[in-house]
């Protein structure tokens, strides 16, 4: 059976697998590339420099930063101790990656400051048209996320 010939252009069937094989994977891996190119065209240059914790944006692109790279440790450290378990969940976290790899989720640029060592920072689902407010606060000199502005 290894032998056996396709009848259309004389190529072993075999061949005529690998052939169509290697064509959907490259056809495959042009549509990640392409995938990954919307995702990385919803987040703006300036937060993969902005992606550090010494301004309050930053908690923001950090949470990003760790959903494309699906980095637990890193989502946590954008958080304060004091915030509740559930906000760090593992849960709440694949929901995370899951909507930023979709591109449904990107950060509103602007911070309302409240107060010196305050802040409110916004992420927006682009399929809901909601905007999810975050409050940060500066703790030492890094600011981390401290709740969820209801």
């Amino acid at each position: 059976m290894m032998k056996t010939l396709w009848r259309g252009n004389r190529i072993p069937f075999w061949g005529l697998v690998f052939l169509i094989t290697m064509t959907l994977a490259c056809g495959s891996e042009s549509q990640q590339s392409d995938e990954v190119e919307s995702g990385r065209g919803a987040v703006s240059p300036t937060s993969v420099q902005a992606a550090d914790l010494s301004t309050p944006e930053g908690p923001l692109y950090v949470i990003m930063k760790a959903a494309r790279e699906k980095d637990l440790r890193l989502y946590r450290s954008a958080f304060a101790e004091s915030v509740p378990p559930e906000l760090i969940s593992k849960r709440r976290f694949a929901v995370l990656v899951q909507r930023v790899r979709q591109g449904a989720i990107e950060p509103v640029p602007g911070v309302e400051k409240i107060s010196e060592t305050e802040a409110i920072v916004k992420l927006k689902n682009k399929r809901r048209n909601r905007e999810r407010a975050l409050r940060v606060r500066k703790i030492g000199d890094q600011w981390r996320i401290v709740g969820i502005v209801r």
